[in-house]
Formats: C-alpha cells, sequence, structure tokens
C-alpha cells in the first residue's frame, strides 16, 4: 500500500486523514499505560422504547474522561486542524469552573506535551 492509495488516504492523492476515533482509542490507551482509569463518554441520543431522543449526557460534552490521584481529567479529541465547537467550548469551560481540567488534543504527543506544560505550570 503506498501513501497515495485511497485505502492510506481514503481518497487518491490526498492527504492522510486519521478518523477521530482512533485518536481517541490512541489517547485512551495512553492514558491507562499512565495509570489513569478512563472511559468515553456518548453525549449522542439514543430512542427511548417510544422512539423519542434522549439525549445521554449534555450537547459538548468531551469524548473522554479521565481520573488519577484524585484528579479529573476531560479530553477532546479532535483530528489536526479541527477545532472544538462553540458547546464543546462552553462545556469545559463548565467543567472547569468546577476544578476538572479539560484538553483538547489531537494525538498522544499533543496530549504529553499538555500535561507536561500543566505540570510545570504546577510546579512554577
Amino acid at each position: 500500500m503506498t501513501a497515495a492509495s485511497p485505502s492510506a488516504t481514503g481518497r487518491a492523492g490526498g492527504p492522510l486523514v486519521i478518523p477521530e476515533r482512533a485518536i481517541q482509542s490512541a489517547v485512551m490507551q495512553y492514558l491507562r499505560l499512565q495509570g489513569w482509569y478512563v472511559f468515553r463518554l456518548n453525549a449522542g441520543a439514543l430512542p427511548n422504547e417510544r422512539g423519542r431522543s434522549v439525549r445521554m449526557l449534555p450537547a459538548g460534552t468531551p469524548d473522554l474522561l479521565a481520573i488519577r490521584d484524585g484528579q479529573c481529567l476531560f479530553v477532546e479529541c479532535k483530528r489536526p486542524g479541527q477545532r472544538p465547537t462553540d458547546r464543546q467550548r462552553a462545556m469545559m469551560a463548565t467543567l472547569e469552573a468546577f476544578g476538572a481540567r479539560c484538553v483538547v488534543a489531537t494525538g498522544v504527543e499533543d496530549l504529553e506535551r499538555q500535561l507536561a506544560r500543566a505540570q510545570t505550570d504546577a510546579t512554577d
């Protein structure tokens, strides 16, 4: 498979597009290896027994919740170049007002940088 093949890129000759789900999986695995308890939050809606949509969590809830040593970390995973929606930014601001830490990560390396920066800021 070459870098220009449709199966490697999603379209002939275009750039490689990493699905957000793959980023979430990699970030979850990394956090678990670092000793965090992690689970995916599903903020979508599902039909109830009457066929009406029931929202599982409030709109804008981050993708992941990680807990370790009394710390609560919410992670919104985005493909490189993508940004959180207004609802997602508002929800993260609300969560931070309650003492949680929230980050937007485009991959494991991005998350590592942000966590290292937060740790450095906390010790300064």
